[in-house]
């Protein structure tokens, strides 16, 4: 999936340091079996999207959009992991 946000003249945070803000609302309700993780393709970021409503980040100088990966996991069939 790509998003893309708008750079044009008065909008704020234009350039380096813009915050994109995106929101996800609602996928709490997907079967509990199901596991929904977010990837930025740009930082390799995972966020667990059940737990989550949003994920914000600063774009780059002249970035307009970013791609990201939506990965739906069923069953339990990962084996619990540790990560410090």
């Amino acid at each position: 999936m790509i998003v893309k946000w708008d750079t044009g003249q008065g909008t704020r945070g234009k350039g380096q340091g813009r915050e994109v803000n995106l929101n996800f609302d609602g996928v709490g309700y997907a079967p509990k079996d199901v596991s929904l993780w977010l990837v930025d393709m740009v930082t390799g970021k995972r966020l667990y999207m059940k737990t989550q409503n949003s994920y914000r980040f600063v774009a780059s100088e002249g970035e307009t959009s970013r791609r990201f990966k939506v990965i739906a996991e069923t069953g339990n069939t990962r084996p619990l992991q540790v990560v410090l």
